[in-house]
């Protein structure tokens, strides 16, 4: 079992191999202008928002340096013989380290025995894991810039991310609808109040709600109510309305 264990692990080991040295060749080899990505630039000119898929040339060797992995960590395969091996896998670089420093630590169990297979199956799996990310590495540095360019979801997102920004724009633009005073109610005895005489005391004020001082105060006194309610409506208290009452009182009615 072990002997076909370490088998196993050098095949894939060597598939490894084969995988970054291709890689490692395309960096080399490459034109400058080796693959292409899409990057956003919103653009904010004459109140409009527009979104555009910009086409941006990077060299292959930018593309290898900058790709991650993005998947599962590898296994934490324990520590028999001391290597400290760190199984942390985010670039290219780490690839290439794992995959030969792993291979000399499987080497070690040639003579272990058959208590070492289960950290050797570890191992195992660890390298097709490796093999898995070299894979889609290599489409990807191979075939990247077509990929990207011919993928019908980039026009999709596009689509829908200016159609909100459009719904932004038109919101952003339109004035605010002005707010509709709550309808104001004369209670009959207000009414009776101001009938047939306008000029009240300020006792009859007191007993009257706030509804029907506001309604007293736009009949007695309509530049003082637009001044002074209207335009401010809805942020007076009760008290305030009151003393406005009051300064019409004075002023108008001199009783």
């Amino acid at each position: 079992m072990m002997e076909e264990l370490i088998s196993k692990a050098s095949s894939v080991f060597e598939e490894n191999a084969s995988l970054i040295s291709e890689i490692n060749h395309a960096v080399s080899s490459s034109p400058l202008e080796f693959s292409t990505r899409f990057s956003y630039e919103l653009h904010c000119l004459d109140w409009r928002l527009d979104l555009h898929a910009v086409p941006t040339t990077i060299s292959a060797e930018e593309f290898v340096n900058g790709w991650r992995t993005n998947s599962r960590p590898l296994i934490q395969v324990q520590d028999v013989f001391g290597d400290c091996l760190d199984f942390r896998v985010e670039t290219f670089a780490d690839i290439e380290r794992l995959n030969a420093a792993m291979m000399s630590v499987v080497l070690k169990f040639d003579l272990f025995g058959g208590s070492g297979v289960p950290v050797v199956r570890q191992f195992v799996a660890n390298f097709e894991l490796l093999r898995t990310l070299l894979v889609q590495l290599r489409a990807a540095l191979a075939g990247g810039a077509r990929d990207a360019s011919s993928d019908p979801s980039i026009g999709t997102r596009l689509a829908a991310i200016n159609r909100e920004l459009a719904s932004i724009r038109a919101a952003l633009l339109s004035p605010p609808s002005p707010p509709v005073p709550d309808a104001i109610v004369q209670p009959p005895s207000a009414a009776a109040a101001l009938e047939p005489s306008t000029c009240l005391t300020l006792r009859e004020l007191d007993d009257m709600d706030e509804e029907a001082v506001i309604e007293w105060i736009r009949t007695v006194d309509p530049e003082t109510y637009q001044a002074r309610i209207e335009e401010a409506w809805g942020h007076q208290s009760e008290a305030e309305i009151r003393e406005i009452a009051a300064f019409v009182l004075t002023r108008s009615c001199q009783r």
